[in-house]
């Protein structure tokens, strides 16, 4: 999950000195098989993730209403990556043995 925050859009936080970050805790079962790239379209740079507990971007401005618009696309990307890396450990997990109980 993401911090607490008060501006209404999930891992957006403020931080202390200034500017937004997107900010995502990663669940432990995904943190070695998330991976990825996110395309940051203000500045046509890309950040790697994966392979760490959580997920920091920052978001390059101080005004809340331009984080909020780079919020959007950054956080659709980050959703598409977590959404993978589900599915993937969902596709390894070993299927669960079953047995026949004689009545």
């Amino acid at each position: 999950m993401g911090r607490f925050n008060s501006n209404g859009n999930p891992f957006l936080i403020e931080r202390p000195e200034g500017g937004f970050t997107y900010f995502r805790n990663v669940p432990p079962r995904l943190k070695s098989v998330l991976s990825g790239e996110v395309k940051l379209p203000w500045n046509g740079a890309r950040r790697s993730i994966g392979g760490r507990g959580t997920i920091k971007i920052a978001l390059g401005t101080r005004d809340l209403q331009l984080a909020r618009k780079r919020w959007l696309d950054v956080h659709p990307q980050v959703e598409g990556h977590v959404e993978a890396a589900t599915l993937r450990t969902m596709q390894t997990a070993r299927p669960i043995a079953v047995r026949a109980v004689s009545g």
